[in-house]
């Protein structure tokens, strides 16, 4: 298959009913192949969306009319997925190599005893200028890992994978054309491999379209969420690139130059590379973030975040372990944040041992059983309630004095079939009375007497914190996001 073009149509982009979108693909088959009957037939695809991951020559790119800026720069790395026979001691350890002659090498070790190397290949100005990088072999590649590694030698008998890169970095300013046509991975941004961040890095943008444009697609969210997309990975791609610089400013000059300042650089790479730093918004998704917040400015209407002093709005939501109420098994926050889809409401109501916090939640989940209320609004007919939003509980009471059925029954739901479902309810470790694990309401910065609500987006991100009585706050925050199912369907009874 080979596309031949890509063509939109201008006046429909807006008009997310209609496949905007012509793709013309030529089908060609080889003549060993037998029948020849499709052969070099063409046929057009229409879409209501696309996604180009093709790389860093992307030709979705260059069909939309997307630019990437930045530098190509002059510096070449031969990598190379090898069986190394070698007596250096830590080959099973990654190592940042600095040779003060010969140049730079950093190994990773890899499954079934294959090691990673990136290899700096041309060092000194004069080399730079005349490589070329076609006329690189493996056996070049392997020389100069095994003269970098002296006095320790280095060789080999099986191969697995090498190539050649000359780094670039570079983004792209812009990551989609109108909300239809999305751009991911190194089509939207390059750089040097030397620390692994390329596959996590785009692997992360497409989770952040996908979650998105599924339920777009499926009708539940409004397709201006969509936007999100460029708005959140973009000044991901931007950070990577300045992280991905300095990293070679330390590799060319070797790590043990300046240990402490490489050691602090690496960790928050770390945390960048994880995920676990990256903070999105403010955007409809996340209308208020940790970085407003600490401002002197007046807060906008969705502030709440004192209320969760460790908990970072835009922030994946920090995981720690917590006690099944039914179970009493010690399991993991991100172990019931399934990647499904699904929004959390985490219920975070506080000691609800004590009378006030009770009636606190209480008052809550009467708002939830509300027939117009958002929970109902935004949940197919046909589906279970918790299908699109899902609701968990973490208290803070003592589990031996509170039974399941001491809590609201829209916490802990029933089903004729199937009976209680046991995992939506959670015990809060208070003081390590439950055993030696995390404190998680501390950990959080949250008040026992108080507590809070916290909404995940699918992705683990936090959108939202808010009071236990800010059913308000929920409505508005969920109505600009998800469509009314009724809406829906009336618009799918319209449809011929």
């Amino acid at each position: 298959m080979e596309t031949k073009c890509l063509q939109l149509d201008d006046d429909n982009m807006n008009d997310h009913n209609v496949y905007p979108i012509n793709l013309r693909i030529s089908r060609q088959v080889p003549a060993s192949r037998g029948d020849m009957s499709d052969a070099n037939s063409e046929e057009i695809v229409k879409t209501k969306y696309l996604l180009g991951a093709d790389g860093g020559h992307s030709w979705t790119r260059q069909q939309v009319g997307l630019e990437i800026a930045g530098n190509k720069t002059k510096v070449h790395f031969g990598v190379m997925d090898i069986i190394p026979v070698t007596d250096f001691p830590d080959i099973r350890i990654s190592c940042s190599i600095h040779s003060a002659k010969m140049g730079n090498m950093m190994t990773f070790p890899r499954e079934n005893r294959l090691v990673r190397f990136y290899v700096q290949l041309a060092e000194t100005g004069s080399e730079r200028d005349d490589f070329d990088t076609d006329k690189v072999t493996i056996e070049m590649i392997a020389e100069k890992a095994a003269t970098i590694l002296s006095p320790w030698s280095l060789k080999y008998e099986h191969c697995d994978w090498w190539s050649v890169y000359t780094v670039g970095q570079q983004c792209a300013p812009k990551f989609d054309k109108d909300n239809r046509v999305f751009l991911a991975g190194d089509a939207v941004h390059t750089h040097s491999p030397t620390m692994g961040a390329g596959m996590n890095v785009s692997i992360q943008d497409t989770y952040n379209l996908m979650w998105k444009l599924g339920q777009v697609i499926k009708g539940t969210a409004q397709p201006h969420i969509l936007s999100t997309y460029n708005n959140e990975r973009q000044s991901v791609a931007t950070r990577l690139i300045e992280l991905d610089q300095e990293m070679c400013k330390f590799y060319e000059k070797g790590t043990g130059s300046d240990a402490r300042h490489y050691n602090e650089f690496y960790g928050r790479f770390r945390t960048f590379l994880s995920g676990v730093g990256v903070e999105y918004g403010p955007n409809v998704l996340i209308p208020c973030t940790h970085k407003e917040s600490s401002t002197s400015e007046p807060r906008n209407s969705f502030d709440r975040t004192s209320l969760a002093g460790r908990i970072i709005v835009g922030q994946r939501l920090p995981s720690y372990l917590v006690l099944n109420h039914a179970e009493a098994n010690i399991v993991h926050v991100y172990s019931i944040l399934q990647s499904d889809g699904r929004w959390r409401l985490l219920v975070l109501p506080g000691d609800i041992g004590e009378p006030t916090q009770l009636t606190r939640l209480q008052d809550f989940c009467k708002h939830l059983e509300n027939a117009s209320t958002f929970l109902r609004a935004y949940t197919p007919e046909d589906k279970h309630l918790d299908s699109v939003i899902e609701i968990l509980t973490i208290h803070a009471a003592s589990r031996s004095k509170l039974e399941l059925s001491d809590l609201p029954k829209i916490l802990c739901p029933f089903d004729p079939k199937l009976g209680y479902d046991y995992w939506k309810c959670f015990v809060n470790n208070n003081d390590g009375e439950e055993g030696a694990f995390d404190d998680a309401y501390e950990r959080w910065g949250l008040d026992k007497k108080r507590g809070c609500l916290v909404v995940v987006r699918p992705d683990q991100h936090v959108s939202l914190v808010c009071d236990v009585e800010d059913v308000d706050q929920l409505e508005k925050y969920f109505g600009q996001i998800f469509v009314p199912q009724s809406r829906m369907r009336e618009s799918e009874r319209a449809s011929p």
